[in-house]
């Protein structure tokens, strides 16, 4: 008999019933099962406190408020929570937009017309100084935006802001949000274009994107500077002809007088 056969007892007649008869094998090796010891997680390891502390976050952030760390509060928030991202920056955008609007109505030198007068006393730390007094969120956005940091002596140091740069890009901001009022450094763009001899297929590109005014406006603004700048003649020219009464004509270009006798003896 062969191992794992049970010996079944016949009949008479040598047939075995049916509730005697056996005749499966049996496996021995089915009767037994070994399950898979798993890896047990040590409740000290990294991963389960990194877990805790990720849960925990809020908590955390309560005890940084506590102790007046806001910058370390906001990281840590910043980095557990997309909710708070995405109240923040909704946040920061409509403290963004009542800046510009504040200080759009406020008095600047990015404000006044071109002109001689105002081209000449214009002043990049006047107008820095001004624009970060009225918009601290807006200015330190752009100062971040153009930082630019490099190594020296195994230390790295920021780089010096350029003020016109900076100035400038803020100042186009505020032209494309209010044209009519900011139109300081787009008409001096497009005067100082006009002057280099730039056509007028680059004034239309450079004014589509808000950089600088078109051809026609430019020119008009020339114009209006050269009347500007011969103000000063026709004004010495009429008083001239108003304390000398007697002098036929005046021509201030050549400095030539008729009744040069009459002009003398005065």
């Amino acid at each position: 008999m062969c191992k794992g056969l049970q010996t079944v007892p016949t009949s008479a007649s040598g047939a075995s019933s049916p509730a005697q008869r056996t005749p499966h094998k049996v496996n021995k090796r089915c009767l037994v099962f070994t399950p898979r010891q798993g890896k047990r997680t040590n409740p000290g390891k990294s991963g389960t406190t990194n877990l805790k502390k990720s849960r925990n976050y809020k908590a955390r952030a309560c005890t940084l408020l506590h102790k007046s760390n806001y910058e370390k509060m906001l990281a840590l928030l910043w980095g557990s929570s997309q909710a708070f991202r995405a109240a923040l920056t909704k946040f920061l955008r409509k403290k963004v937009y009542s800046e510009a609007k504040e200080f759009g109505e406020k008095p600047s030198v990015l404000r006044q017309n071109l002109s001689l007068a105002n081209i000449n006393a214009f002043n990049w730390n006047t107008a820095i100084a001004e624009i970060e007094a009225g918009m601290p969120l807006i200015f330190n956005t752009y100062c971040g935006m153009m930082e630019k940091r490099r190594r020296s002596s195994g230390r790295i140091v920021s780089v010096a802001l350029s003020k016109p740069r900076l100035g400038a890009s803020i100042g186009i901001m505020l032209a494309n949000r209010q044209p009519r009022a900011y139109k300081l450094l787009p008409a001096w763009i497009g005067v100082e274009l006009l002057r280099s001899g730039c056509k007028k297929k680059v004034f239309s590109c450079l004014s589509h994107v808000g950089i600088c005014q078109t051809a026609s406006s430019a020119q008009r603004c020339v114009d209006k500077i050269a009347s500007e700048f011969d103000k000063e003649l026709r004004q010495w020219k009429n008083d001239i002809e108003k304390d000398y009464h007697n002098l036929k004509s005046l021509d201030l270009f050549n400095c030539e007088v008729t009744n040069i006798d009459n002009y003398r003896q005065k």
